[in-house]
């Protein structure tokens, strides 16, 4: 009886300890082997985390790993998310080479060759805000609702760290909502922000993005920014934030005006 209430315990725990495995397949997440390392990392800047089964920070880690694996995913055409299991015999030459003596480490390994490592806050927006920074990259915001799975938005958050990389780009034209999380029309017009942006998802060179100018207070005050929503447009050759939108709140309205300052919309 007690040898069985010993294995009833070992296999509790193997159950309770499986969710924290960092060596677990995760969605979004490429699991890098000794064979494929150098084959898939220079194919994009990726952030690897050099991971061993049995650490309890990488454990820690798991739920961080899982999240940039859905807010990334393999789909990004510049970043990816990977991770390493540094503790197997190959893995040396890579562990020499990256200089990994503990774990977990963090590195960002861009195209380039140059290798930056990770050490701030071990959070998921830290992680976001740091690689966005480092690479220029934008991700899309995402929400979650009554449990479901976490899925992207088509409007791009913009933050003071990816707003020049975004909205500078001179290939792009994009139109920004300067917005306040308690303004009434603010909320009212989020369907319709998020219908604009869905429906020019094919059109390459438009971006539909947002700006919480209460958060990002500054950013906002450098166009004026006083009354909410703001809608100001930034064309490929106008990037002075002159252009404003003052029509009707509707996605034919808006579409309407990204014709007329040059947008080619089928």
């Amino acid at each position: 009886m007690f040898s069985k209430s010993i294995v009833l315990v070992a296999l509790l725990l193997v159950c309770a300890s499986s969710s924290d495995d960092p060596s677990t397949s995760m969605a979004g997440v490429v699991e890098l082997t000794t064979a494929s390392f150098r084959k898939i990392v220079p194919k994009k800047d990726y952030l690897v985390e050099f991971y061993a089964s049995w650490c309890g920070w990488c454990k820690r880690l798991v739920p961080v790993w899982e999240e940039l694996g859905r807010r990334i995913g393999t789909e990004h055409p510049t970043v990816g998310i990977a991770k390493y299991d540094a503790t197997k015999l190959e893995s040396d030459d890579h562990k020499a080479t990256y200089a990994v003596r503990g774990f977990p480490t963090i590195l960002l390994i861009k195209r380039s060759g140059e290798v930056v490592r990770y050490s701030e806050d071990r959070t998921t927006e830290d992680i976001i805000a740091w690689l966005q920074d480092q690479t220029g990259a934008v991700f899309p915001s995402l929400s979650l609702e009554d449990g479901e799975s976490i899925a992207p938005s088509p409007v791009v958050a913009l933050t003071p760290k990816n707003f020049d990389a975004v909205v500078g780009d001179p290939e792009k034209t994009v139109f920004i909502k300067f917005f306040a999380p308690w303004c009434g029309h603010c909320i009212r017009m989020a369907d319709t922000w998020k219908g604009l942006a869905q429906s020019l998802t094919d059109v390459s060179d438009v971006v539909i993005a947002e700006l919480d100018a209460v958060a990002h207070s500054d950013q906002a005050q450098l166009y004026h920014v006083n009354d909410f929503p703001t809608l100001k447009l930034f064309t490929k050759t106008d990037k002075s934030g002159q252009v404003s939108y003052r029509g009707a709140r509707d996605v034919v309205a808006f579409t309407t005006f990204l014709k007329e300052h040059g947008v080619n919309i089928p």
